[in-house]
């Protein structure tokens, strides 16, 4: 789970991953005024929260289901 303090330390990262898929939207679907603006930032920055809760929890879980996650050397 997230914690608020996780989110404080991620804020960079937060920023970044919301920018990119921004981006990717406004390169699809102009905005229309600042209530579309502000469904667009809202929706990005859960996007990057989903991101981040993944990172967080479950990415090594995702590379063993992989099978590319490497066993450390006694």
């Amino acid at each position: 789970m997230i914690t608020k303090e996780i989110i404080e330390d991620n804020k960079e990262y937060l920023d970044r991953v919301a920018l990119k898929a921004m981006v990717t939207y406004l390169e699809r679907t102009p905005l229309k005024g600042f209530s579309d603006s502000m469904s667009v930032a809202r929706i990005c920055y859960k996007q990057a929260l989903a991101m981040l809760e993944v990172r967080e929890t479950t990415l090594v879980s995702l590379a063993e289901d992989a099978l590319i996650l490497r066993k450390k050397k006694d």
